[in-house]
């Protein structure tokens, strides 16, 4: 198996999750899989991923938050690639196929493979770290990632609540991880709004990974204003909203 696709979905997910199921029926590949870390959805809305995707593999599991969730996907996963859509996000037409020739050409050997993102309407490429003041060196929800990398760096987090991707980015760069930029778009946001609370709860968490990771608490508060500005504005992603 090449690719596994993870998605943590709880209780209150049953509306996206299905965007994200519809989008997998022409995203169907020989050598991919799709796993549900289920939190509690709806009956119908089981069966109604089973009929998007009839050889799902649906996982009950209670959890605190999605990050744990992902953590037990992987532990799961038959793929040597995993890839994180989380409810709402969806793929392209073809892209798995896409994403499949990419890895081919690297000899599957590729740490981690991040595409583009669309994003309210607008694609987002990854920046090349650390020349970006944002550490976008992969968005997570267009990124496959080797499970070797999770041995090297670890899997996300406990520490954090919503920013344990950031945290994850990080540590692969301190650990030398190679991320192989390709052109095409390997998934889409749905539009979403973030209150003034879960923008500061981000903006905070964000500081104190930067913190955790070496930097100083002059650029870990720079960053911390110019990220909360930015998302009250929507011109930076989050991959868990809560």
């Amino acid at each position: 198996m090449l690719i596994s696709i993870i998605t943590p979905a709880e209780k209150d997910d049953d509306k996206l999750i299905r965007l994200t199921a519809e989008s997998l029926i022409a995203n169907r590949h020989p050598d991919a899989e799709y796993i549900v870390m289920d939190g509690g959805l709806q009956g119908k809305t089981i069966t109604f991923i089973r009929k998007c995707y009839p050889s799902v593999r649906i996982i009950p599991m209670a959890f605190d938050n999605p990050y744990e969730a992902m953590n037990a996907g992987i532990d799961l996963a038959s793929g040597e690639y995993v890839m994180f859509l989380m409810p709402g996000t969806f793929c392209p037409s073809n892209s798995i196929d896409n994403i499949a020739t990419e890895l081919a050409v690297g000899n599957n050997e590729t740490d981690i493979l991040g595409g583009s993102l669309i994003v309210n309407s607008q694609t987002m490429r990854p920046a090349f770290f650390p020349n970006s003041f944002f550490f976008t060196r992969f968005f997570l929800q267009a990124a496959l990632i080797h499970k070797r990398v999770f041995e090297i760096c670890g899997q996300f987090s406990p520490n954090y609540h919503t920013c344990a991707d950031l945290a994850f980015a990080l540590t692969t760069w301190e650990q030398g991880v190679q991320v192989v930029h390709a052109r095409e778009i390997f998934a889409e946001l749905p539009p979403y709004r973030l209150s003034k609370r879960e923008t500061s709860a981000i903006s905070l968490e964000i500081r104190k990974v930067l913190l955790d990771h070496g930097f100083s608490e002059i650029y870990a508060d720079i960053l911390y204003m110019m990220i909360r500005w930015n998302l009250r504005r929507r011109l930076l992603i989050h991959p868990v909203k809560r």
